[in-house]
């Protein structure tokens, strides 16, 4: 029988968790090491456009220009693979008015494939706009990416923002493999990044289970099929329903590994995920509900 997650509905006001308060207090040190924050150079900087030449070849010919004012260029100088982060995009409108944009990157072990990946390798750099995430070493390997670059992104900004509009960029959070953590954390990217990761850690260790337990393939295709249904019915903003849906997220991509490429692999994959995917950080300290040996009660008729 499948490990099953609960349908929670906690209020998300008892579930915020502000990681600038938990430090000052001292308590989150026993959770997440502090770590530095990701390098990151802005079109104001003096050394943006040497820095992304360094890093990209030939990309001033790919309608640079245009797109340059919406770029951000993101190093990693910690040892450790950054897996999920955070920018803010600032606009100052002509008239005065102001708009954040925040965009996150996650990347978790059912993630990390190519094309989906969004992992900052240490010593590696990204080129970021509000429309792209791209790694210098793709943009250097795929000669199609950097054909078809300029024709595909510069007619999109060159109407992006009203002419005149002032941007600005900076990083709200990291969390690397090591579960070390930097930023302000105000788009709350640590609490999302170990909802995701204990939430498919834990859908994966529910199907070892299955599997150890003797369940058929058609019976496991019909529970995860059960958790892709309850991960779209919880569409909330708060934990988790964040949890819920990363639950789902993981049962739909093991699911169309069961269907496409037999149980015989379904097996290998959770196999291999099981052993390699543990739970990052700790979710007791930011969520009271969690525990991995939740099972979901359906709602009485």
């Amino acid at each position: 029988m499948l490990k099953s997650f609960p349908m929670l509905m906690l209020p998300a006001l008892l579930l915020a968790f502000n990681i600038s308060s938990t430090a000052q207090g001292g308590s989150i040190a026993q959770y997440i090491r502090a770590a530095q924050p990701l390098t990151v150079v802005t079109p104001s900087d003096p050394r943006f456009d040497e820095q992304v030449a360094l890093y990209f070849n030939a990309i001033e010919d790919a309608a640079y220009q245009t797109i340059r004012p919406y770029l951000v260029f993101v190093v990693n100088n910690e040892p450790v693979e950054a897996r999920a982060y955070a920018l803010r995009w600032t606009y100052v409108y002509p008239d005065g008015r102001t708009t954040d944009s925040i965009y996150s990157f996650f990347t978790t072990r059912l993630d990390d494939r190519p094309g989906a990946s969004k992992i900052l390798k240490a010593g590696a750099a990204r080129l970021i706009s509000p429309l792209f995430n791209i790694s210098a070493a793709r943009w250097n390997s795929d000669s199609t990416l950097r054909n078809q670059f300029g024709s595909e992104y510069g007619s999109r900004f060159a109407h992006y923002q009203p002419p005149g509009t002032r941007v600005s960029v900076k990083l709200d959070g990291v969390v690397y493999l090591d579960d070390s953590f930097s930023g302000p954390n105000k788009s709350m990217v640590l609490q999302r990044y170990l909802c995701r990761v204990n939430g498919e850690h834990d859908e994966v260790v529910g199907e070892e289970d299955a599997i150890r337990s003797g369940a058929t393939a058609g019976t496991i295709d019909s529970a995860l099929t059960s958790d892709v249904r309850r991960g779209r019915f919880d569409i909330g903003t708060y934990l988790p329903a964040r949890y819920v849906r990363a639950r789902g997220r993981a049962a739909l991509r093991l699911r169309e590994i069961l269907r496409r490429q037999g149980f015989a692999r379904f097996q290998s994959m959770v196999a291999f995920l099981a052993t390699h995917a543990p739970p990052a950080g700790k979710m007791t300290f930011m969520a009271p509900w969690y525990s991995p040996t939740y099972r979901y009660q359906p709602p009485s008729k």
